[in-house]
């Protein structure tokens, strides 16, 4: 069985900006507490990027992948 982590990318720079190292909503919740400035989160359609990107309490918006 594998181990799943998630890679930030901050696409403007396309440069890695993190690497968590797994994929549940409380820690990308953590990680975006200390990231005030994010405007927009890219993401792929995981429910639990969608439920840590909505428990962060910044105005980012959020826009999924198809």
């Amino acid at each position: 069985m594998g181990a799943y982590g998630t890679i930030l990318v901050d696409l403007e720079v396309r440069r890695v900006a993190d690497l968590l190292p797994d994929r549940t909503a409380q820690t990308l919740t953590d990680w975006l507490k200390d990231r005030d400035t994010l405007t927009v989160i890219a993401r792929d359609r995981s429910t639990e990027y969608a439920r840590g990107s909505a428990l962060d309490a910044s105005c980012a918006v959020q826009v999924a992948d198809r």
